[in-house]
C-alpha cells in the first residue's frame, strides 16, 4: 500500500481526527519513526559486524602466531639446505622415481591433484632450467639426468601449505623444496606463496 493511500484510508483519517493530529504533527511523527527505524537498523548492522570481528580476532591472532612459527621453520630449513652437500642430491633423487621430459605434463597434473587435496590454489606453474653455474648442476653434469625447477604461485593458508609440501616431498616422483616465500595478503586469512620445487629428468 502506498503512503498516500495509507494517509487517506478512512480508519487512519478517523484516528487522526480522534487524536487531533494535524499535518505538521503527522510529518514529525513520520520523521521520528523513520529516524528510529534507521537507528535500529544501523545498530543491528554494527552489532553483527562487531560479533563477526570478535570471532575473527582470535583466529587472526592464532594464524599470525602459526605463520611466524612457519617462517622460523622455513628459515631453519633453508639454513640446513645451505649446509647440505650438493653431491648428495643426485643420490637422493636416484632413490625415487625420475621422469622424462615427455612426462612433465603428467607431473603438473599430479601436483595439481595434491594442491586440490590440500585446498591450495595454483595461480601459475612454470618450469625453468637450473643455472649451469650452480653447484648441484656441476655435480650432475656427468650423470644421466638433468635438474628442473618448477616455480609455483599459490594462494592458500599456511596449514594447508605445510600439508601440500609434505605430500609433494613424499610423492612417488622425486620433488624437493628449492625455495619458498610466504607473503600475507591484506584482508585475507590466506597467504600468497612463491614455491620453487626441484626435480630431475632422465636424459
Amino acid at each position: 500500500m502506498k503512503v498516500e493511500q495509507l494517509l487517506n484510508e478512512p480508519r487512519f483519517v478517523a484516528w487522526r481526527h480522534k487524536l487531533q493530529i494535524d499535518d505538521r504533527k503527522l510529518s514529525l511523527i513520520i520523521i521520528l519513526l523513520l529516524t528510529i527505524a534507521v537507528f535500529l537498523d544501523v545498530r543491528f548492522l554494527m552489532r553483527v559486524q562487531l560479533e563477526s570481528l570478535r570471532k575473527l580476532e582470535p583466529e587472526k591472532v592464532r594464524l599470525k602466531t602459526e605463520l611466524e612459527s612457519l617462517n622460523k621453520r622455513l628459515a631453519i630449513m633453508q639454513t640446513l639446505k645451505g649446509k647440505q652437500d650438493p653431491s648428495q642430491e643426485p643420490l637422493r633423487a636416484k632413490a625415487k622415481k625420475l621422469i622424462s621430459e615427455e612426462e612433465i605434463h603428467a607431473l603438473y597434473q599430479d601436483i595439481s591433484v595434491l594442491a586440490k587435496k590440500n585446498d591450495a590454489r595454483i595461480v601459475l606453474i612454470k618450469p625453468t632450467r637450473e643455472s649451469r653455474g650452480s653447484k648441484a648442476q656441476k655435480v650432475i653434469a656427468s650423470e644421466k639426468f638433468t635438474s628442473l625447477l618448477l616455480s609455483l604461485d599459490l594462494i592458500c593458508d599456511y596449514r594447508h601449505l605445510t600439508g601440500f609440501v609434505h605430500d609433494l616431498e613424499n610423492a612417488e616422483v622425486f620433488l624437493m623444496v628449492h625455495k619458498i616465500r610466504v607473503s600475507p595478503q591484506e584482508n585475507s586469512l590466506q597467504q600468497k606463496v612463491d614455491l620453487v620445487l626441484k626435480t630431475y629428468l632422465e636424459k
